[in-house]
């Protein structure tokens, strides 16, 4: 069964001001949820941007849409691949479990 991936971000945190620019965010705490069928597995982390050299400024929003810019910029780093890797292998774990072991009980 395939893994569907979601996620949070909780919040950022960001410099108020950075050269021009104010609310530059340098620091993304979220949430990784991987599920597959009823089986799931989620990873908090934060992961740091480097702000040293800004090309395109995107000013802070506090909407959905945003949050899902602020996820793209993120979303392909080796970081949250690795996640995903962690996050299949436990959810993988939990499936071999249930095939293997049963709850029995006295009525």
């Amino acid at each position: 069964m395939a893994i569907i991936y979601s996620q949070t971000i909780s919040k950022c945190e960001a410099l108020k001001v950075s050269g021009s620019y104010s609310d530059v965010i340098t620091d993304i705490h979220y949430t990784l949820t991987g599920t597959s069928g009823s089986v799931s597995s989620s990873i908090e982390s934060n992961y740091f941007l480097d702000v040293s050299n800004i090309t395109d400024f995107v000013p802070y929003e506090n909407t959905p849409e945003f949050e899902e810019t602020v996820w793209s910029w993120i979303s392909g780093s080796d970081c949250v691949l690795d996640q995903k890797i962690e996050i299949e292998e436990s959810i993988d774990n939990q499936i071999q479990k249930n095939n293997l072991y049963t709850t029995l009980t006295f009525s």
